[in-house]
């Protein structure tokens, strides 16, 4: 009887073991997932931000010696090798969003002038979970962003210190992004 009893017991515990075992696995294969998944979406929404700042980066560093940005427009800055080659398709860029990208001194590109110290970088047709993944980037504080002007059925324009305030959380950029959507970023 006590041979029965002691393996009685041998076999709970194995069971126990092999249960314990189980459990851990699936708590740690969850843990990997949502590791996982918070990266590859952050991630996206970085690169969409990094693509906002490589353009950012690339006109400030060739228009770095002048004293404003004249002459700058989307034609110019393709003719100049400003921007990647990997966003132009012919005379036109196109983002990674597949949204054409304006880039002057309005929504639709127009050629800056003597004096203008800033220029903006308008992404077109952005559907709601784009411009949500524009918005919720991160453009730093070191970017120049000087504002971020959404338009669809509504306007709202984000900027430091003002009512709707740089950088923008994940519940205005919900507020902000509709179906169809126009993103204009105002670099200094």
């Amino acid at each position: 009887m006590a041979k029965n009893g002691f393996s009685d017991i041998k076999n709970m515990l194995r069971r126990n073991k092999t249960a314990a075992l189980a459990s851990g696995l699936i708590v740690v294969l969850a843990i990997v997932f949502l590791i996982f998944w918070g990266l590859s979406s952050s991630s996206k929404t970085n690169t969409i931000a990094q693509e906002a700042l490589e353009i950012n980066q690339s006109v400030r560093k060739a228009f770095g010696a002048r004293a404003d940005y004249r002459g700058l427009d989307s034609l110019n800055a393709i003719k100049q090798g400003i921007i990647s080659p990997a966003l132009i398709r012919g005379d036109k860029i196109y983002s990674r969003l597949q949204s054409e990208i304006f880039i002057g001194r309005d929504e639709d590109g127009a050629i800056l002038r003597p004096g203008d110290y800033y220029f903006k970088v308008t992404y077109k047709t952005l559907d709601r979970r784009k411009c949500l993944a524009l918005l919720e980037g991160d453009f730093g504080i070191d970017s120049g962003l000087t504002s971020v002007e959404v338009k669809n059925d509504a306007y709202i324009a984000f900027t430091y210190g003002g009512e709707n305030t740089l950088p923008i959380n994940t519940e205005a950029a919900s507020k902000a992004c509709k179906t169809k959507n126009m993103i204009i970023l105002t670099f200094e």
